[in-house]
């Protein structure tokens, strides 16, 4: 997938300090570049300034939050391999083991879970749901699957 662009919208609830004290919320986990934050003695930085209290409103919408989306995905892998006239004594017409894999792996620079993001769960404060595609809630990304098998034809 080339040329996507996320709203991070985790990363902005989770980024600053003082970004959800409109929903009484001031404390709380928070991302590690919360560290690198513009202070008087750290002015190399594009972190805004952190603060409890939000003056500057560093942590409003903006296009600051926007990320390259784009990725490679290795979707579906498997390895087989096929013994043939191995088990004939058994009257086994066919044995075979394989391994199999899925979300096996994501190449990105998004800093997000998953640049591929579903739509968010709507809920009763969620009208118009059509308009969080493209917006990064922080929702789990998809789980890896290992799959390990034989399969046996009589």
């Amino acid at each position: 997938m080339q040329g996507v662009e996320i709203y991070n919208k985790q990363k902005q609830l989770l980024g600053l300090p003082g970004n959800n004290a409109s929903l009484g919320i001031t404390d709380g986990n928070k991302l590690d570049e919360v560290l690198h934050a513009w202070t008087a003695d750290n002015l190399s930085t594009s972190v805004p300034r952190a603060a409890i209290i939000d003056n500057n409103l560093n942590g409003r919408n903006s296009d600051w939050w926007i990320e390259n989306g784009s990725y490679l995905r290795v979707g579906n892998v498997q390895i087989g391999y096929d013994f043939a006239n191995f088990l004939e004594s058994l009257n086994v017409t066919r044995a075979r083991i394989f391994l199999s894999a899925d979300n096996l792996l994501v190449l990105t620079n998004y800093s997000g879970y998953d640049p591929d993001i579903g739509q968010k769960q709507v809920n009763r404060y969620d009208f118009v749901p059509l308009l969080n595609n493209g917006i990064d809630y922080g929702i789990y990304p998809r789980s890896k699957i290992f799959t390990a098998g034989v399969q046996l034809n009589f």
